[in-house]
């Protein structure tokens, strides 16, 4: 059942921010999954059973939208760029189970889409420094788990990313060290 206005597309309903468009910029495979984003959010919104509660925002690589529940939960709708860095993050907030980290609602791990329970509007950003050090010290004893094994480990991804850095122009605006 759907709750949805009728006549109302969703894609109408999920301005795409700005932001997020210019991601179409980082090359072809970026500029694909940006032109995608409007059907998969529809596509998303109508699975999941959920109504957009207030406009989109973003991170670096995804698109972020605050959205309802059926059973009218606050809750955020993560799309994400499919990189292998964020592969398995669903596997990693299951593991979590809400504990120190946000909890996982729904997971599609192909498009990258992640159901998330909507947090408070604090951040690290609101307290001193010394403070969030606190906090975020005190997550680590909470979130420690072994290694996925499906997951890369810490040294190949620190190797990708080494050699990504050395194909950069030497006018890089990064010291070459």
């Amino acid at each position: 059942s759907s709750r949805h206005s009728p006549g109302v597309t969703t894609t109408e309903s999920v301005p795409i921010p700005a932001a997020v468009t210019a991601m179409a910029g980082r090359g072809p495979r970026w500029a694909r999954w940006v032109d995608t984003l409007p059907a998969t959010v529809s596509a998303l919104i109508e699975r999941w059973d959920l109504v957009i509660d207030g406009p989109a925002t973003h991170g670096h690589c995804s698109l972020v939208a605050p959205v309802r529940t059926a059973d009218d939960g606050a809750a955020m709708l993560k799309v994400g760029f499919p990189d292998e860095d964020s592969a398995h993050e669903h596997l990693a907030l299951r593991s979590w189970a809400g504990d120190g980290a946000v909890r996982l609602l729904a997971a599609d791990p192909p498009i990258r889409a992640l159901l998330l329970e909507r947090l408070g509007p604090e951040d690290l950003n609101t307290v001193t420094d010394t403070e969030a050090c606190r906090i975020v010290a005190g997550l680590y004893g909470r979130i420690h788990r072994p290694p996925l094994p499906q997951a890369r480990s810490l040294a190949a991804l620190v190797e990708g990313w080494t050699d990504d850095l050395r194909r950069l122009p030497r006018s890089a605006p990064i010291p070459r060290r």
